[in-house]
């Protein structure tokens, strides 16, 4: 969620699916557009561009923003409720970033709907890639930097000096940018034209409610739909999921030196905790740390396999990238007991008991479905920017792992974008949207703590908060139990949500 160097930065942007590969259209059931609401977004089908295995009826198209907003245009699949009886609200799915696609290609369809058939998903799933990611146009990517990237973790170099490589691509990336005809420009992006966007699908859809889900940015693009004069005053809204909540005035650069250690320090807590996690470890903390100093000085290549290549890469593991990994990893509650495996590693220099946890982290932060200078477009402009003071200030109060985070401001992508525009600022939440919400939240969580969900259920107390003590991010994705339940919320949002599997 916070990519702000490629080490430490590209893992926080977790997505699905690879690049799109032009494959015959399934057949697919025609949806007419509500033709009052078309004056600004224009909805039109297409033909599919992927072909799927098995499909319940899958409707592709364009929604068109008007040119005030750029003249994008952003793809949209529908995939149609199997079932003789189905539900008339559609499930909206936002998804994690921003930055990230939605999967609109072949694996990720596949993926939809196998994600579909678990949840036991008895109504319509629309997804939409946002302005600049996936197959949006015009898309916004800075290859040079992403072969900087892999090419960069083949070599054992310093951190200052990886992060300004980096800094010097990402720099004429963006300048090449706003010289082309991409929209690549203040106005044009921002959560609350993100918001727009979704408005106005929802608007051109013919849909008379609708249901978001909307996980860790997607909770913040959800809240700002919420709060939209338009759904309020036509009552487009029946539900909110917010998973992993990420709301107005939290993340940012000022808040990562805290972020950041506290979400290593809660999950070597919990782990030191229960023996399956730690292994023989009795301090997990520590022996990471004299890992981080052992790797310093004697780096580990570990032959790394990249899924979506067929390939092998020879990634050179130092005490920066090792941090990186570890965090990934903390995302992905089946890799947590190879956390302590992989730190022994690290201190004996085995790259075999790292192999797991590097390939995890290499492929997700290479994963081309991650837009970076669309992250940095949205991030920079939704978050204060702060001064080298304030970010001072917060190393001093968290100095843990400060030596790996202190050139994060001198190297900050903002440098390159100018103050946003207040049309994009997100307002702040005061009052609960005035539908059924249900609040997921992770006890372990390294980005969007638990924190940021309590504070807006105290807010909101009509709202339902759920925790999950062994639980971290995208708790739909981590939670068996929830993602095969989450549909009984959606069938019947003003009752009280908690399935008999997590008593």
């Amino acid at each position: 969620m916070k990519p702000y160097v490629l080490a430490i930065a590209a893992v926080f942007l977790l997505a699905l699916g690879t690049w799109w590969r032009y494959e015959p259209s399934p057949a697919s059931q025609v949806i007419e557009p509500s033709q009052d609401k078309l004056q600004a977004y224009q909805w039109s089908q297409t033909p599919c561009w992927f072909y799927v295995y098995w499909s319940p009826g899958i409707v592709c198209g364009v929604l068109k923003t008007p040119m005030e907003e750029g003249s994008f245009e952003l793809p949209v699949v529908i995939v149609r409720a199997e079932s003789n009886e189905p539900q008339p609200e559609p499930l909206l799915y936002l998804q994690g970033g921003p930055g990230a696609s939605a999967g609109l290609d072949r694996a990720g369809i596949e993926y939809w709907l196998d994600w579909i058939i678990h949840a036991g998903l008895q109504r319509d799933l629309v997804l939409m890639d946002p302005r600049g990611v996936g197959r949006s146009k015009p898309v916004l990517k800075c290859e040079a930097h992403d072969d900087y990237s892999r090419e960069i973790l083949t070599r054992n170099v310093p951190l200052e000096k990886e992060l300004e490589g980096g800094r010097v691509l990402l720099e004429q990336c963006f300048a090449e940018l706003k010289q082309e005809p991409t929209n690549f420009s203040a106005e044009h992006y921002g959560t609350q034209s993100s918001a727009r966007d979704i408005v106005g699908l929802m608007n051109a859809l013919n849909y008379e409610q609708w249901n978001l889900l909307g996980v860790s940015y997607g909770s913040r693009l959800a809240l700002a739909v919420a709060q939209s004069p338009d759904v309020q005053e036509n009552n487009r809204l029946r539900s909110l999921i917010l998973d992993s909540v990420y709301p107005p005035e939290r993340g940012g650069l000022m808040a990562w030196p805290r972020e950041a250690t506290e979400g290593l320090e809660r999950f070597f807590d919990w782990c030191e905790a229960r023996t399956h996690c730690r292994g023989d470890f009795d301090d997990v903390e520590g022996n990471f740390q004299r890992a981080l100093k052992h790797l310093k000085d004697n780096p580990v290549t570990v032959e790394t396999e990249l899924w979506r290549e067929g390939s092998t890469l020879h990634v050179v593991m130092n005490d920066h990238r090792f941090i990186a990994a570890v965090f990934s990893a903390i995302y992905q509650h089946h890799l947590w007991p190879e956390i302590p495996n992989a730190i022994e590693a690290a201190l004996k220099e085995e790259a075999e008991g790292m192999a797991m946890l590097v390939e995890s982290f290499v492929n997700n932060a290479l994963s081309p479905q991650l837009s970076l200078p669309v992250f940095f477009a949205v991030d920079c402009r939704d978050n204060p920017v702060g001064s080298a003071e304030e970010y001072s200030r917060a190393l001093d109060e968290y100095p843990q792992y400060a030596r790996y985070l202190q050139y994060f401001w001198e190297y900050r992508g903002c440098l390159h974008f100018s103050p946003a525009p207040e049309t994009n600022t997100v307002p702040t939440i005061e009052s609960a949207p005035d539908v059924p919400t249900l609040l997921l939240a992770g006890a372990l969580d390294p980005i969007t703590p638990l924190q940021w969900a309590q504070e807006l259920a105290e807010k909101w107390p009509e709202t339902q908060l759920v925790v999950f003590p062994s639980t971290g991010h995208a708790v739909v994705g981590s939670d068996d139990c929830v993602h095969t339940h989450f549909k009984d919320f959606l069938d019947q949002p003003s009752e009280r949500w908690r399935p008999e599997c997590l008593d």
